[in-house]
């Protein structure tokens, strides 16, 4: 439960943290190897921001058919890993990137066209000083809504209890998302958790082993 002087904070930020240049700054880059000629727009288009080396998006691929995975990983290593390995798996319906997910989403993905949104164990950004990087205040996320579809659902995870409670206040109150579910980690339908019991990331595997307690958020676009 949020203190009331965070919900304060996260108010303040609401009309302080904006950079109206933000995306007229990424518009001017295009990023390398679109792949929007790839996927099929009549097959549901999950998205997962910070990807790893993809064992979870590609797992849910060889088992479900039917929508299109897209992973992308900023990271070097684990971005070319990720490419590597969505390469050898040959699956039509999953596709691995080692890129800027902002330039990327902005400039690929069609508006409304995502279906699913999962974003798992990122950095939390702890300090104060650095709450602008965390994503549900970062101006990305204006980008985000607008390629996600009515009815979508962004699935949020972290070891960090504050983080998806501000996640949650801020999906609320800025954005006016539905709340499906928040707390410890739990099976729902949108968490795939009964498939993977030891964990969906290599963060979500070390954390369960140490019995450390894991948060998630799921929300709805209206």
């Amino acid at each position: 439960m949020l203190s009331e002087s965070c919900c304060r904070r996260l108010d303040w930020d609401f009309e302080k943290l904006i950079n109206p240049k933000f995306e007229a700054q990424w518009a001017r880059y295009t990023p390398r190897s679109p792949i929007h000629h790839r996927w099929d727009p009549n097959r549901p288009l999950w998205l997962e921001v910070g990807a790893g080396t993809g064992g979870f998006f590609r797992q849910l691929a060889a088992e479900n058919p039917q929508p299109t995975f897209l992973a992308i990983e900023r990271d070097r290593h684990r971005g070319k890993t990720l490419e590597s390995r969505a390469q050898k798996a040959g699956l039509d319906n999953f596709v691995g990137l080692r890129a800027n997910a902002v330039p990327w989403v902005l400039h690929y993905v069609p508006e409304g066209a995502l279906d699913r949104v999962y974003i798992l164990y990122p950095c939390p950004w702890p300090k104060t000083s650095e709450r602008k990087n965390r994503w549900y205040l970062h101006p990305f996320m204006e980008i985000l809504l607008r390629k996600l579809r009515s009815g979508g659902h962004i699935i949020w995870a972290s070891d960090q209890q504050f983080y998806i409670e501000e996640a949650a206040y801020t999906c609320d109150k800025k954005f006016s998302l539905r709340q499906i579910k928040k707390g410890e980690l739990s099976p729902h339908p949108l968490n795939f958790l009964d498939r993977f019991e030891s964990g969906r990331t290599k963060f979500e595997v070390d954390f369960l082993s140490k019995q450390q307690p894991c948060f998630e958020l799921l929300v709805e676009k209206p």
